[in-house]
């Protein structure tokens, strides 16, 4: 045993050669005494063994050998030269062999030190052992095998693994130079000790050398050994995610584990496990999906009736749950039916992640073909199961299936499992999205009973119910209360202010949500990107990158640091305005800070297309193919371009591709269509895209509605369009009666119920309506408009106000199209009081609903549509702003539109008085007139005879220049089918045009194409406004 004393001197000698050296000299003298004191054989016939006495041992040094052949008396006095060289000689060979002996001995016992120190574990003192070793150049003693469990106790150590490294990496070294052969476990050891220091080339290295000399592979019944070098990669791989990036880490860990198969080596469990879990360390890009299912299928898939090798049956599970995962039901699937064919057994975990997916997805019907699967293998369904199969019905597209999720609830008391707070988190927010508060309230109570406590999630459903039903107030309640209970420790409100935030937005109650981001600003309610991306998304939608500009700036008072999405929103701000520059300068900052997406393609896409762009088009969707995936957004901005061209075959073709390539078209994708063949004519193709629709099991949105119905009546087929209003009221009055009357659930005794906690959410739900809130209504003003349009247009205003009534008492909202269509109506009747009463109300903002303008409105008055603001100045989160804002509120103008049809009843008063009253008085407040009012407004100048003061204004707003250098400075207001072929330039109408051509004296204006018209009234208004100025100079 090795003294602390003696390790004290490893450790001394370490730091003093000097020392080292007389060490040496005191340990060879006291070696030699030993020698020499030990009874030794004599090179004799005689086998008795004779002592060796020393009298004085301390200067004793070898001496030569005495031939004793000679007589004592005999001896001569003085030796010959050649005798002396003899004896020198003698004396080396003696001194080096006593030299060697005792280095023999010194090195054996620090060698027996030094593994009496491994068997107590201290690494650091055998470390010191194994240097003094070294100092006195003693390594040739230790053998090879001493060597071997030097490097295997030092790999096992506690040390950390840069000194783990060293040690190993010096003994390795030590073996080389002594010519030592460096076997497998040795060079397996160096490869761990290098990966989990992060060396990972040299790791890889050695791997690579251990395969050239053959000892990647041995022969042995121990699986373990085969697998070790394939099992340290792996696992350095995956301690070294950050040196080397989650993707190139599953990367390289499908490449290791894939030469393990290519090489029939039979991988372990651990060995999948560690690969499983390599892959799931990059995040499920769909880059990243793809690039494993590629693997996969390679090694599992296409050696279906080739390889027999049994794979893991851990690999396919996880696969499965790893697909599932990455919403790729489809994957799942494939390795499920694999697993089928190969009778690989199944576990409840993985089956229950297949269901779930595969029903989100949409395919309800396979998802249950899965779950009996489940029980005729004798697999028990969990409460977990049959969450999912709750979630899956209760998300059901296009609309929830609340009977099956119902049914399904009911079942969990037949197997005897409890629900937990998840089941009943998923089916109140099922309730809640359909506006049922009688349903989500009778779960709550039967929650309640079972002593389950609300989470925030179900705390932010209730939020969503009473916002999307406009109980805004009972919604703050809720908010509130949550954070009541958030500062007594429990779960944080700041997602529930962010659901109050975002609903406020949704519902466009700008104002409001305004006050409430300044609230949690002030409250320090933590706020992040997330909290801005509704408010910012809300102006992007309406193309205002002014707006989403003043809402980044508030990101940056705020402190929050924007994140890729926020960018995505800023695109699609200036993409919606049609602001290419714009656009292309967001796109291009967004390229640097992050990884581009769909998204962001998809905004560049839109906005060429928007401007006709075709050669950019084509150019950005070849890019964006080659980097990231198309999804059905993308085909749908495609085929709106080539439908606005009139191309049918290309909107065809776009869609037979996204179908090809596994791509769900969305309902966008589908009223594109259908509005293509109406636009081309094709109104038989237009009504068989809707039948698709409905087949493929989309609900159609108001939109693709009234597709339909303008498409019915672009084809003189106004009973069609009709009818068809009429079967979408019906459906929307039997939704609303299956919502009020809905009671699936079974009944819950909860009378027993006794508060405890005087504010809860219960007292909440108590002082909302007893029998439920009314159910939002469903139907849009834009599925009338056409029709009233119609009606008007083939001078049948009876039935189209019969029509505006109908709408009326469906309390469908009013909305300016549907109002100024009216107003229109009116003023083709001559009720010019009508009109005038319509356009104050819109103007002024001092009535909300109309009386007597006509005997068929006389039950009911006509709803004024509500006035619209612009918030921009409001976007701020300094609160001295907060004092002034409601008084700081700017209204929007009036409509254009309206404002048209109002000139124009004038001018058939003759009041043009009234006509230059209005308009100056617009003029003051900065109103912006589009070229639809010019034109009325020249109109009604020209009828009243004052032609010069019409040429004039012709002059100025049509031919002369803005101050950026522009055409013009009229604004104009396109319409989203507008041909995207017509010039943008504004233009004199051809109404116009005709009335300056009669004070022209133009003979045969009526019979001359609007192109030749338009030129002639030109290049004469031109010469009048010539006359007039030389007039003017005289």
């Amino acid at each position: 045993m090795l003294t602390s004393a003696i390790a004290g001197s490893c450790k001394q000698s370490r730091r003093s050669q000097c020392n080292n050296t007389k060490l040496i000299a005191n340990l060879w003298k006291e070696e030699c005494k030993a020698q020499l004191t030990k009874p030794r054989r004599r090179i004799t016939t005689t086998t008795k063994k004779q002592p060796i006495i020393i009298t004085n041992a301390t200067n004793i040094l070898p001496r030569p050998h005495i031939s004793w052949t000679r007589s004592l008396s005999t001896r001569k006095e003085a030796t010959t030269t050649g005798s002396n060289n003899k004896l020198i000689e003698n004396s080396d060979d003696i001194l080096t062999a006593a030299l060697d002996q005792s280095n023999a001995s010194i090195a054996h016992s620090l060698i027996d030190n030094t593994f009496t120190l491994i068997r107590r574990g201290s690494p650091e003192l055998v470390w010191e052992c194994y240097r003094d070793l070294a100092s006195r150049h003693l390594q040739r003693y230790v053998s090879r095998d001493q060597y071997r469990r030097l490097i295997s106790f030092f790999n096992h150590t506690k040390s950390n693994q840069a000194q783990k490294m060293e040690y190993i990496l010096t003994l390795v070294e030590d073996m080389k130079k002594l010519g030592y052969n460096v076997g497998r476990k040795e060079k397996l050891l160096l490869m761990r000790a290098l990966g989990l220091n992060g060396n990972l080339s040299a790791m890889e290295k050695i791997f690579e050398d251990l395969k050239n000399e053959d000892l990647l592979f041995v022969s042995s019944t121990d699986n373990d050994a085969v697998q070790k070098p394939f099992n340290i990669l792996l696992t350095c791989y995956a301690e070294n995610d950050r040196l080397l990036s989650p993707e190139v880490v599953a990367e390289k860990s499908m490449a290791v584990y894939g030469e393990m198969l290519d090489r029939n080596i039979q991988p372990s469990s651990s060995i999948t496990l560690i690969l499983m879990s390599n892959i799931k360390l990059a995040e499920r890009t769909d880059e990243m999906v793809e690039k494993v299912w590629e693997w996969l299928w390679t090694k599992i898939g296409m050696n279906m009736a080739g390889k027999t090798m049994s794979l893991d049956p851990i690999l396919y599970k996880d696969m499965v749950m790893y697909f599932s995962g990455a919403g790729r039901p489809e994957y799942a699937l494939e390795i499920n039916d694999i697993m089928t064919k190969r009778r690989i057994p199944r576990t409840v975990p993985m089956m229950t992640a297949l269901i779930h997916k595969v029903g989100r997805s949409g395919d309800i019907d396979r998802a249950m073909e899965l779950l009996n699967e489940m029980l005729a293998e004798s697999l028990v369904p969990t409460l977990v199961t049959f969450n999912a199969l709750i979630d899956i019905h209760a998300h059901k597209k296009p609309e929830p299936d609340i009977t099956g999720a119902t049914r399904i609830y009911n079942m969990l008391s037949e197997v005897g499992l409890r629900p937990d707070v998840v089941t009943f988190g998923t089916l109140i927010d099922m309730f809640s999205k359909q506006g049922d508060l009688s349903g989500a309230k009778k779960l709550f109570y039967d929650m309640k009973s079972r002593k389950i406590m609300p989470t925030p999630y179900i705390f932010s459903s209730f939020i969503e119910l009473f916002i999307q039903s406009d109980d805004h107030e009972t919604a703050m309640d809720i908010v509130k209360l949550l954070k009541k209970q958030s500062d007594r420790g429990l779960p944080p409100a700041r997602v529930a202010y962010n659901l109050m935030f975002k609903g406020l937005v949704q519902n466009e109650l700008i104002l409001e949500a305004i006050m409430l981001l300044n609230v949690m600003a002030k409250e320090d309610m933590g706020l992040e990107a997330r909290t801005f991306n509704p408010l910012m998304n809300y102006y992007a939608r309406k193309g205002d990158p002014e707006g989403a500009r003043k809402v980044a700036a508030m990101m940056t008072q705020a402190s929050v640091m924007p994140s890729s999405y926020t960018y995505t929103i800023l695109l699609n701000s200036y993409a919606k305005a049609g602001d290419v520059e714009g656009t292309e300068s967001i796109f291009d900052i967004l390229k640097t800070k992050y990884r581009l997406t769909s998204q962001a393609y998809n905004a560049l896409l839109y906005v060429y297309t928007k401007n006709n762009a075709m050669e950019k088009v084509l150019e950005t969707y070849k890019r964006m193919s080659k980097s990231v995936p198309v999804n059905e957004y993308t085909y749908g901005i495609l085929m709106n371009f080539y439908s606005r061209r009139k191309e049918v075959r290309a909107a065809e073709s776009l869609m037979t591709t996204m179908e090809s390539n596994n791509i769900i078209p969305s309902p966008v994708c589908w009223t594109v269509l259908m509005q293509t063949y109406f636009e081309c004519g094709r109104p038989e193709d237009g009504k068989r895209v809707m039948d698709r629709m409905l087949q493929a099991g989309w609900k159609p949105s108001n939109v693709a509605w009234s597709v339909l119905i303008n498409g019915y009546i672009q084809s003189d087929q106004l009973d069609l369009a009709e009818s068809v209003l009429t079967e979408i009221v019906e459906r929307s009055k039997q939704s609303i009666s299956d919502t009020r009357k809905h009671n699936l659930l079974k009944d819950t005794k909860y009378e027993n119920y006794e508060k405890r906690v005087p504010e809860t959410l219960e007292d909440v739900l108590n002082k909302s309506a007893a029998n439920g809130l009314k159910p939002k209504n469903q139907l849009s003003s834009y599925l009338f408009a056409p029709i009233i349009d119609a009606y008007g247009k083939i001078n049948n205003p009876e039935k189209a106000k019969a029509l505006y009534k109908n709408m009326c008492d469906l309390s469908v909202p009013t909305t300016v199209p549907v109002y100024t269509t009216l107003m229109n109506i009116f003023d083709n009747e001559s009720n010019y009081a009508a009109v005038e009463s319509m356009w104050n109300a819109l103007y002024k903002n001092d009535a909300t609903y109309l009386e007597n303008l006509d005997p068929i409105f006389e039950e009911r008055p006509i709803p004024v549509p509500k006035m619209e603001y612009n918030y921009i100045n409001l976007l701020t989160l300094d609160e001295e702003d907060l004092l002034e804002v409601e008084k700081s509120v700017i209204r929007k103008q009036t409509s254009p539109f309206a404002l048209s049809i109002y000139l124009n009843s004038l001018i058939n008063q003759n009041r043009i008085e009234d006509i230059e009253s209005l308009w100056n008085q617009l003029s003051s407040e900065g109103y912006e007139f589009d070229e639809h009012n010019w034109n009325r407004y020249i109109s009604g100048l020209v009828e009243c005879g004052k032609l010069n003061e019409a040429c004039r204004v012709i002059s100025k707003e049509f031919f002369g220049k803005s101050e950026d250098g522009n055409d013009n400075m009229i604004k104009n207001s396109p319409r989203k089918r507008d041909d995207i072929f017509l010039t943008n330039l504004d233009q004199l109408h051809n109404h116009t045009c005709i009335l300056l051509a009669y004070a022209f004296d133009v003979a045969g204006a009526e019979y001359m194409g609007e192109p030749r018209l338009r030129s002639i009234v030109t290049g004469m208004v031109k010469e009048h406004i010539n006359r007039l100025d030389s007039l003017d100079r005289q």
